[in-house]
């Protein structure tokens, strides 16, 4: 236990100040030692960041990691901001003060898991209080309290420090409410809520507060530095130590002059070098004439040693840390008009006594002082709305000239040292023996260290001898371009050199000619000679030159004629459209030249029947003499004219895409029978003129055949029989509306709507003959016939024949026909030919799943056993695998209720269908079924699951898959349950990896499982 003694107290106290009044009679200083730390501080180089618009840099906390966090306060708002050890910003947040409202935050300290905890005030236009709060590592505000110690107010927290368990201690000054007196506080607040639990009041004589605190160094206390005044005119140095819950175990009271000058303190440490501590601050000499204060004590707070600086101004200290070399540094300022504003950083040996100080311009207090591990200081302070952050270190030597043709170095002084070994080791530099600087070789000097400064950066400077060139390196032949004038040819300026003693370099170069005479408009080879102007203290007794090859090659095309829109009537087909043969082309020196074009097909695809704009790519084909390097193209757009003849159809439809399977495992085509629906039929073949060009009407009798036909576009046969009397049967040709005809179908003729005057089907089936342009077909396209399901508004391909350009079929029903150029069928491949399944660990079971017709494999002989799945193409593959075990039919389309059912192919629709009844698949929340999205292995598992049928009460992955915890809950029992079953096992490592995408081998193998179970 410690028993605090006031009277012992006083006892100590009164010797200390018989002690202090003898030491401090000695003021540092002196016109001889300002002189020496001018010269010191000159060495010194600043680099400064600043920070406009926030306000200046009020404290500023190194932190573990390497970073720093740093307060910014203009007089309202206060910013604090943290960084990383890289320099990265990790948090910024902003107290905006609004009316007469203000923040301030003027002390950062580094909290247990690199927290950052802040203190300052908070003013109102009626009373002022403490703030105070707590960020965390990466920057983020955890909480802020804003209060008064009861009995208190106006406060400000100058200091916070982390008690641990006990929460903070907040140290700073407030005025007692009835007597107004300005007293030192301490606070123990929460360390969650902020909430003070415990608060302790130092009342003075006529004033007192506390400006720092840090932890006692014997980890016993804490130590907090400040102020006490007996009246207005006295100010005498306060040191308090303090146990964890702010009770005093001891105090110091500290006099200038023995009580003659006013003495501040402002910031302490810990000794560097002795048990005890250092303050800095300042001592008053007259209105406008103050010197930074060194207070030293040892670790009971008894006096040892005040220094004081002198210099011209208000000067003060509010910051002070140990340096490397067991001095100090301390921080601060002029502390005077806004116009004569400069910061100080004022450097001590271990005793105090001044060594040099710096005054930055553009500053007034820096208020937060560190040395980095290079020796270099960082301070933070700033000047009205500006935050500075500025970066001292010794600089580079001054008044160092090299001679590099006598070998010397004129300008070394005894504060210098040099290497020559590349910074290895350094000798001091002595005038009686200045070093040789004799041959090649590199010097680095700088400043010694020593008097308050680390070693500064080293100057390099590299003598050499006087060689001569012994080689000239060879140069690469230079390719001009046809037509590259003299001028613009790129010799090089400047030429390798071997020299004598065997080392390289470079020396410019001044072109003399070629032989022969430079021709750009002469294809060929020229040689180049040049000068070569001699590097300093360098000779070329064998007048060796530069030389260089210049080689002029053929003429190239630079440029392209821009050619005219092609306008083309409505039905144009491509053989017809005027693409010029020829380009104009500009070669490389000017002239021109026709150039040979071959013309793409057009992008999109050309298309006559489609209006709108077609852009044409021609590749050249330039004559012998001439090369296109660029790879230059002609270009011309051609522009498809609406039609202006044919009436448009009143029904723009909407078609949802027919193209072809692109799931190998199809069986059948797509074609079906379009079935009954209204229409007429006659057995006459008297033909009723058109009502218009775009119409016939055809009259049929009860008896006998019946033909009736469009131009050479359109022919229909109707057998004897189909109705019992006369009827009208009218072609009519059409220009469907945009959207009618999906993206991926191309038109080949144009779309045909027939009709009869008579409800019902024909009777017998009729015979359809539609012209087609086969010439529009694409490479990997075919003809097919289509009718237009006015129902499903939809088109729907009918079985047929096509016979030298006209397509044939049988229909039993009229309604809007149209032949389209669709992409071809893939076909079946036996499984013995699939040549990428030979040796793959799936090639038995991608045999015996071909032999069970659900998988085939693609027209190039391959059946991808390692490409992914779409959902689509599953659910087919799974339908068709069920449909190999039982026989079934195969499945008729029906309605989707999908959101994106018009994505689902055709081929893909009945499959799909047929899987929404057996609850087999389903869509996703959103009411879409993304049929082009890869499955899962999570998906396939609960579509074979649920398509079999099979309960799965009781199943659970845990205890079957490592990563079980990974497995969506929709699809955990079938997860398991698959497991349980033996349809899908694990991959290495025993995981499920429910996200992966399934390929066709994996799908086949557990299809084959499935049917193995369920056969």
């Amino acid at each position: 236990m410690k028993v605090h003694n006031p009277g012992m107290k006083l006892t100590v106290w009164t010797l200390a100040v018989a002690m202090i009044a003898s030491l401090f009679a000695f003021m540092g200083g002196g016109k001889a030692a300002a002189a020496d730390s001018a010269a010191l501080a000159s060495r010194l180089v600043e680099q400064r960041k600043d920070r406009t618009g926030f306000g200046q840099y009020m404290a500023w906390q190194p932190t573990q990691d390497g970073g720093y966090a740093a307060a910014i306060s203009n007089g309202t708002n206060s910013t604090v901001v943290r960084f990383a050890a890289d320099g990265s910003q990790k948090g910024l947040v902003t107290f905006i003060g609004l009316d007469q409202e203000r923040y301030v935050i003027n002390s950062l300290n580094e909290g247990a898991g690199s927290t950052i905890l802040f203190s300052g005030y908070h003013r109102t236009d009626l009373n002022t209080e403490l703030f105070y709060g707590v960020f965390d590592s990466n920057g983020n505000l955890k909480w802020k309290n804003m209060m008064n110690i009861g009995g208190t107010e106006k406060g400000s927290a100058s200091a916070i420090l982390d008690l641990g368990t006990a929460g903070y201690m907040i140290v700073g000054g407030a005025r007692d409410s009835s007597t107004n007196a300005l007293e030192g506080i301490v606070a123990i607040v929460n360390a969650t809520t902020g909430d003070i639990t415990k608060s302790v009041r130092y009342p003075g004589a006529y004033s007192r507060t506390f400006s720092d605190a840090i932890p006692a160094s014997d980890g016993s206390g804490y130590l907090l530095a400040g102020t006490d005044a007996s009246t207005t005119d006295t100010s005498r140095g306060l040191l308090v130590k303090v146990d964890g819950t702010g009770e005093k175990i001891w105090e110091q009271i500290y006099l200038a002059d023995g009580g003659n000058s006013q003495l501040t303190l402002q910031g302490i440490a810990e000794n560097a070098t002795r048990n005890g501590y250092v303050m800095t601050g300042n001592v008053l000499r007259s209105s406008y004439e103050q010197d930074v204060a060194f207070l030293e004590t040892d670790d009971a707070g008894t006096p040892l040693r005040l220094q004081t600086c002198s210099h011209a101004g208000p000067q003060v200290g509010l910051a002070v840390t140990p340096t490397k070399d067991g001095g100090y540094a301390i921080a601060g300022g002029n502390n005077g008009d806004v116009s004569d504003a400069r910061g100080l950083l004022l450097k001590t040996d271990a005793d105090g006594a001044e060594q040099w100080m710096k005054e930055f311009e553009g500053t007034q207090n820096l208020h937060a002082v560190d040395q980095r591990s290079d020796g270099s200081y960082r301070l933070a302070g700033g000047l009205g709305d500006t935050a500075s952050l500025i970066e001292v270190r010794v600089g580079q030597p001054a008044g160092l000239t090299m001679d590099d043709t006598n070998n010397t170095l004129q300008g070394l002084t005894d504060e210098m040292e040099y290497s020559v070994n590349g910074g290895t080791s350094y000798l001091a530099f002595d005038p009686a023996h200045p070093p040789l600087l004799d041959g090649d070789l590199d010097i680095l000097v700088r400043y010694r260290a020593g008097n308050g400064l680390e070693a500064g950066e080293p100057r390099k400077f590299t003598y050499h001898r006087n060689p001569s060139i012994a080689g000239v390196e060879p140069l690469s032949v230079i390719e001009a371009a046809y037509g590259t004038p003299l001028s613009a040819l790129p010799l090089p300026p400047r030429v390798g050199i071997t020299l004598s003693d065997g080392t390289t370099g470079e020396a410019a170069v001044d072109w003399e000619g070629s032989d022969p005479v430079y021709d750009s408009s002469r294809p060929g080879t020229y040689a180049f000679s040049g000068t070569l102007a001699l590097p300093a203290g360098v000779t070329n007794p064998s007048q060796l030159k530069a030389e260089v090859q210049v080689r002029v090659g053929d003429a190239e095309i630079a440029a392209i004629s821009r050619l005219s829109v092609i306008e083309a009537v409505y039905g144009t087909p491509r053989s017809s459209l005027p693409l010029p043969p020829v380009v104009e082309a500009t070669l490389n020196d000017g002239s021109k030249a026709n150039v040979s074009i071959e013309w793409d097909i057009g992008a999109p695809a050309y298309d006559g029947y489609r209006p709108g704009t077609y852009a044409f790519s021609g590749t050249l084909l330039p004559p012998a003499g001439i090369k296109n390097p660029l790879g230059l193209k002609a270009s011309v757009d051609v522009k498809v004219a609406e039609p202006d003849t044919p009436p448009p159809s009143t029904d723009p439809g909407s078609d949802p895409d027919p193209g072809s399977d692109p799931d190998p495992g199809s069986g059948s085509g797509s074609g079906s029978d379009p079935g009954s629906g209204a229409g007429s039929g006659s057995d006459s073949d008297s033909e009723t003129p058109p009502t218009d060009s775009h119409t016939t009407v055809t009259t049929c009798g009860p008896a006998g055949t019946c033909s009736a036909s469009f131009g050479d576009e359109v022919a229909i046969e109707l057998p004897d029989g189909l109705t019992e009397g006369s009827f009208k049967l009218t072609i009519r040709k059409l220009v469907p509306p945009a959207g009618l005809i999906p993206e991926d179908m191309r038109p080949l003729g144009l779309v045909f709507e027939l009709s009869k005057d008579f409800e019902g089907p024909f009777k017998k089936p009729i015979t359809l003959k539609f012209k087609f342009q086969s010439d529009l077909l694409a490479a990997d396209q075919r003809p097919a016939l289509f009718y237009y399901d006015e129902t499903a508004r939809r088109w729907i391909e009918i079985e047929g024949r096509a016979e030298a350009g006209v397509f044939v079929a049988q229909v039993d029903h009229f309604t809007k026909f149209a032949v389209f150029g669709v992409p071809k069928k893939a076909e079946a491949i036996p499984a013995s030919e699939f040549a990428d399944a030979k040796g793959h660990w799936a090639a038995d079971r991608i045999r015996e799943a071909a032999a069970r017709g659900f998988a085939s494999g693609y027209a190039d002989g391959s059946f991808k056993p390692d490409r992914t799945l779409t959902r689509a193409e599953f659910a087919a593959m799974l339908v068709r695998a069920q449909r190999s075990a039982d026989g079934g039919a195969a499945p008729s389309a029906g309605e989707l209720a999908f959101s994106d059912a018009g994505r689902i192919g055709a081929w893909a629709r009945p499959f799909v269908a047929e899987a929404v009844r057996q609850r087999a698949v389903a869509g996703y929340e959103d009411g879409s079924f993304r049929p082009d999205r890869a499955v899962t292995r999570a998906e396939i598992v609960s579509m074979i699951v649920r398509a079999m049928d099979v309960s799965t009460s009781g199943d659970n992955p845990s205890g079957a898959f490592a990563d079980a915890d990974r497995i969506p809950p929709w699809a955990a029992p079938a997860a398991a349950a698959a497991n349980r079953l033996g349809i899908a096992q694990g991959r290495p490592g025993g995981v499920f990896d429910p996200d992966a995408p399934v390929t066709r081998a994996e799908a086949v193998v557990m299809l084959l499982n499935m049917l193995s179970i369920n056969p």
